[in-house]
């Protein structure tokens, strides 16, 4: 069995772009589900940076959907983790501005 941090890895490697769009819909759940964890956390957020860079328009546009909610999941429930919205959700937004 995958861990979440596991799982996240095989499906945004994937081909197939849905399931790439999947691993992008399902950060924040991933981030609830490691949340006790900074460093598990700080890997999602990792990776959320490596979906920006997606060849496929589709999983870029499905990750911002994401954004404002990680955003706020990340001010209220990891606070020992400051800069992440600075370092690694603002740079994805304004670059997709």
């Amino acid at each position: 069995m995958l861990t979440p941090l596991g799982r996240l890895d095989k499906y945004a490697a994937s081909e197939n772009i849905f399931n790439r769009q999947m691993v992008a819909r399902s950060l924040l759940d991933t981030l609830r589900e490691v949340c006790d964890d900074e460093r598990d956390c700080i890997a999602v957020l990792e990776r959320i940076s490596r979906l920006a860079d997606d060849s496929e328009p589709t999983v870029r546009a499905e990750l911002m959907e994401q954004v404002p909610h990680i955003a706020l999941f990340c001010q209220e429930n990891r606070p020992s983790i400051p800069y992440a919205f600075s370092k690694f959700l603002l740079p994805i937004v304004v670059r997709y501005l």
